[in-house]
């Protein structure tokens, strides 16, 4: 199997609420999305960053 292109999306999702802690404040969650191609087929997988 060869791998003929890779497709990198980098997200942020945002949360309903902000998540709070001691070092402070999320109002969204990042995210990569990963997409390969492979002879006419294709894959998604996702990442933390």
């Amino acid at each position: 199997m060869f791998i003929d292109a890779v497709e990198l999306y980098h997200v942020a999702m945002p949360l309903i609420s902000p998540w709070r802690t001691a070092y402070g404040e999320d109002a969204t969650v990042a995210s990569i999305l990963v997409r390969l191609h492979s002879g006419g087929q294709s894959a998604w997988a996702e990442s933390s960053p």
